[in-house]
């Protein structure tokens, strides 16, 4: 399923399947295909809303 990250609090870090770590804040929001390699992670705390389905569309 396609995936929306968004990030209300606090700050982190994302990547994709072939990309490298991009720093993430809260505002700020990140969307991976379904199938797409991809993490996240924080040293010092971050709430998010992940949004999932199949027809999600970012745009």
């Amino acid at each position: 399923m396609n995936q929306l990250f968004l990030v209300v609090s606090g700050s982190g870090r994302v990547r994709g399947e072939a990309s490298d770590r991009v720093p993430i804040r809260a505002g700020e929001a990140v969307f991976w295909e379904a199938g797409e390699g991809h993490e996240s992670g924080t040293e010092t705390g971050m709430t998010a809303i992940v949004i999932e389905g199949s027809v999600l569309n970012p745009a």
